[in-house]
């Protein structure tokens, strides 16, 4: 297993990041890491919805499609997907703080 964990400090009011973060027609405009993301349904991150997007790892793109299984509103979203045999499970944690909101991202793959 492979853990991951990082965080960022958005200044910006938690009702904005978790607005921005949560609508999959913006992703375009800020993810690197994630392109391609198209919303199967609705476009916004919700329990039960489902995305395809596309992981630009350092030598070749790996398309897959996640599933959201748990939002927490302006708390938590967690969405898992897998691909070649690789699974993941993608958390992330949003916390208001004195200088705007506090995102961290805790990733877990299993597999290959």
């Amino acid at each position: 297993m492979v853990n991951i964990e990082a965080q960022v400090r958005v200044a910006a009011s938690l009702e904005r990041v978790w607005e921005i973060f949560t609508d999959l027609t913006c992703w375009g405009d800020w993810s690197t890491v994630l392109t391609g993301v198209e919303a199967r349904g609705a476009a916004c991150l919700m329990e039960g919805g489902r995305f395809r997007c596309c992981l630009r790892p350092y030598v070749l793109p790996i398309f897959f499609e996640a599933v959201v299984e748990e939002v927490v509103p302006l708390q938590k979203i967690l969405w898992v997907g897998g691909r070649y045999g690789v699974r993941g499970r993608h958390e992330f944690l949003f916390e208001a703080d004195g200088e705007g909101t506090l995102l961290t991202s805790r990733e877990a793959l299993t597999g290959l």
